[in-house]
């Protein structure tokens, strides 16, 4: 996890972010009773677990240990769940609007990410698609469905099926550059920089770094 110049603040907020997670919350909006439209091989779980997952290439990957929820805007909101077994492996679905509704990817920056360690990255944001329901959304809580395809970095297709997110938490943990990454784990929280580049390994972002060759 990368930490930013306030270390001890965002890792108080985090730690707690984590301990409401796992104690979960309350739905506010009632469930959507019909399936999503176009969307009807869909499976759904009602396991009340609490996580994000999809089958990708035939391959199950369900993620349900650290649960994120953060705010990208005033309307979107980003979901990430981080495998208990690695930090190298998770579900990442970027600025999706908190209402029930259908929405596609590439809608006002919508996208789908997953991460399998030792695996390339992939992103509905490298040519991929994707179609997503929310059916239930409250102030701390958001499920729904989705379907499409990710690609790779060379621009392969993996086809993306049965996907589904259940991400309740006590507590929102704020994104106020909105690049899509929450405070406590942006190496840059007051600059943009979804690529978290960071040259010199120093866990400080070079889009907020002093360029070191100024002087």
């Amino acid at each position: 996890m990368k930490i930013s110049n306030s270390k001890a603040l965002l890792l108080s907020l985090s730690a707690a972010l984590s301990v409401s997670a796992c104690q979960g919350g309350r739905v506010d909006d009632a469930a959507s009773a019909d399936g999503p439209a176009g969307l009807d091989h869909i499976t759904r779980s009602d396991d009340g677990e609490g996580a994000i997952s999809g089958v990708v290439d035939s391959g199950l990957y369900r993620f349900d240990g650290d649960k994120r929820y953060t705010v990208a805007a005033a309307d979107r909101r980003s979901l990430e769940v981080v495998s208990l077994a690695s930090d190298a492996s998770y579900w990442r679905i970027h600025s999706l609007q908190p209402n029930i509704g259908n929405y596609s990817c590439g809608d006002a920056g919508l996208h789908i990410e997953l991460q399998r360690e030792g695996m390339p990255l992939l992103s509905t944001r490298n040519g991929g698609d994707c179609q997503l329901t929310v059916s239930q959304a409250g102030v701390h809580a958001l499920r729904g469905y989705f379907s499409g395809r990710l690609a790779d970095d060379a621009g392969r297709m993996h086809g993306l099926d049965d996907g589904e997110f259940d991400i309740v938490l006590g507590e929102v943990i704020p994104d106020l550059d909105g690049d899509g990454l929450s405070d406590a784990d942006d190496n840059c929280p007051f600059d943009a920089n979804p690529d978290q580049a960071d040259a010199d390994g120093n866990l400080i972002g070079d889009a907020c770094e002093p360029d070191q060759d100024e002087g």
